[in-house]
């Protein structure tokens, strides 16, 4: 198992505000060259409107950690409005213009058209325990506090695993889960 705590994660800043890269894949994959397979990471949106980066090549899953927003994309069959609450997700292609509307923190997972992304949000009350039913699964720790094998993890972290884990909840936590399969 590989842990990343926040203070491991790389910020950078963009014109809607600042987003957390959590994972690429390959390790040595920059977004920049567009040389990934998938990309995982978090977004501040601080404007009201804001326009996302054209991603051409990829699909995209966009969901709101906190509060409402609308997204408006430009599909080949015209424009189209999806309200997003805390936890929803949207799926859609990279290419098409993207337009959100609202305030917000956002989780992104950006992949290859053969990658298929499951993505569940668990939100887990204190002296719970939970097992993690995916192998090789990733998961992001938004809130919270849990310990594994021993180790306390506090959020903001991720963390990987090809083993099913047992999860003591420590404090009331948000923990999100991403698994991909290969569609071929």
């Amino acid at each position: 198992m590989k842990i990343l705590s926040e203070k491991d994660l790389v910020v950078t800043k963009w014109s809607g505000g600042e987003t957390t890269q959590l994972a690429i894949s390959p390790e040595n994959a920059t977004l920049q060259d567009r040389n990934f397979e998938w990309r995982i990471s978090s977004a501040k949106v601080d404007l009201e409107t804001s326009d996302f980066s054209d991603f051409s090549g990829y699909k995209r899953v966009i969901m709101p950690l906190d509060n409402d927003v609308v997204l408006t994309h430009d599909t080949p069959s015209g424009r189209l409005n999806v309200l997003l609450s805390a936890f929803e997700q949207n799926i859609f292609d990279g290419a098409w213009k993207t337009t959100s509307k609202g305030i917000m923190t956002d989780f992104n997972v950006i992949f290859k058209p053969h990658l298929c992304p499951k993505i569940q949000v668990n939100t887990l009350k204190v002296n719970e325990s939970y097992t993690n039913s995916n192998h090789e699964s990733i998961f992001f720790l938004y809130k919270g506090e849990v310990e594994i094998e021993g180790k306390a993890i506090h959020a903001k972290a991720i963390f990987f695993t090809h083993n099913i884990l047992k999860f003591n909840i420590l404090k009331e936590s948000t923990l999100i889960s991403v698994k991909f399969m290969d569609r071929n």
